[in-house]
């Protein structure tokens, strides 16, 4: 349900402007692996990332997520409204696929 929740909050952001490298959200959610979303494309505003991760109830930070080594699922690349869940290494062992996460919600999977 967050990852629908986030899915239309970057949409409903894409509609305002704004200068790129807005921040990240770490969400953790209970029975799914946990992720940190990096709003890098030039349409989001640090306001708006904050305030879609706390209607999410995420952790935000104005800089980018690390890159944990469970790999990176990238939405709407090469857009203004790009954005991207980075999941970390204890998540890719978790027992559910990332890579299936990812292509389910229609991002792009790569490993990291």
């Amino acid at each position: 349900m967050k990852k629908f929740l986030f899915a239309v909050a970057a949409l409903a952001l894409s509609a305002c402007g704004g200068a790129a490298g807005a921040g990240s959200c770490s969400v953790n959610t209970a029975g799914l692996p946990n992720y940190c979303i990096n709003y890098s494309g030039s349409a989001y505003t640090s306001s708006q990332v904050q305030t879609a991760c706390s209607s999410a109830k995420g952790t935000y930070s104005s800089g980018a997520c690390s890159t944990g080594g469970g790999g990176i699922c990238t939405f709407q690349k090469g857009t203004s409204t790009e954005y991207k869940w980075t999941f970390g290494a204890a998540d890719a062992g978790a027992g559910v696929s990332i890579e299936m996460i990812c292509t389910q919600a229609g991002g792009s999977f790569s490993a990291s």
